[in-house]
């Protein structure tokens, strides 16, 4: 929403109408991606001159990769936001926003460069499973149910709207990086890495990502809104300024024409 001032422009971004550019967006994203499956598997060209890989949604330095990392960071620093806001306030779980910020910009960090998959290699040595494809999803189970003891004091605390909305995009982004990536482990084990099942899995996985991060954004917004806080964006337009003789005229003289001067 745009509200305009006499010098200035403020943007005002609202929660729906902010949920419906990011819900565009991910239907672009997924879009794309399912386009990237089909020449591949579907009519066996894998580059496309180099352009299918940019819309790949299992790879590095793609769009999907791309869009994924600013969402979450966007997430990071609408939680600081809220962290600051909390903390003017003393409230009581203001700490609990800040360590949810440094969550989510690491999640971005490791969106735009796999740093989970590093896990993988000393798991599986761990086990001693070296065909584990997604042995780092037993790691993030962990650590996910270690985030969920630590947020339930918010989530209680929280409106119950609000607090469901939170657990429904954790549940699906969780669902889609960990639950569904951990089935897609098991399919290039079996070595169907080059069919539909594979296309299926990343669709599926990266989709519930993305609608994940969005709900969430939403719900930040929503917290935000009902804190009494805008989330606001303002920016100035240059003025015209008076030139040297116009400002040294005496007011209600008018300047001779080149007629009566001559």
């Amino acid at each position: 929403m745009r509200t305009r001032g006499p010098e200035e422009h403020h943007w005002i971004i609202a929660p729906e109408p902010a949920f419906r550019v990011l819900l565009l967006l991910c239907a672009i994203v997924l879009a794309l991606g399912v386009l990237a499956e089909i020449a591949e598997i579907g009519l066996g060209y894998p580059s496309v001159y180099g352009l299918r890989p940019r819309f790949d949604l299992d790879g590095e330095a793609t769009l999907g990769a791309y869009v994924s990392a600013l969402m979450l960071l966007a997430a990071a620093a609408l939680l600081a936001l809220i962290a600051a806001a909390e903390g003017r306030r003393n409230a009581p779980f203001r700490r609990y926003w800040a360590v949810l910020s440094l969550g989510f910009f690491w999640l971005a960090l490791d969106e735009a460069v796999a740093l989970h998959e590093l896990l993988n290699r000393p798991i599986r040595e761990l086990l001693g499973a070296p065909s584990f494809a997604a042995a780092w999803t037993l790691a993030g189970g962990l650590i996910v149910l270690l985030v969920a003891v630590f947020l339930a004091p918010v989530l209680r605390a929280l409106d119950p709207r609000r607090a469901r909305l939170f657990v429904l995009a954790g549940g699906l982004y969780v669902g889609g990086a960990v639950g569904v990536e951990f089935l897609g482990g098991l399919i290039l084990e079996l070595g169907l890495r080059d069919s539909w099942l594979w296309s299926l899995e990343l669709v599926v996985e990266e989709g519930a990502e993305m609608v994940g991060i969005a709900i969430f954004l939403y719900a930040l917004l929503d917290h935000l809104r009902a804190s009494g806080l805008q989330l606001r964006i303002s920016f100035g337009l240059p003025q015209p300024s008076p030139t040297t003789a116009d400002a040294a005229r005496p007011a209600g003289r008018r300047r001779p024409s080149a007629e009566r001067m001559a």
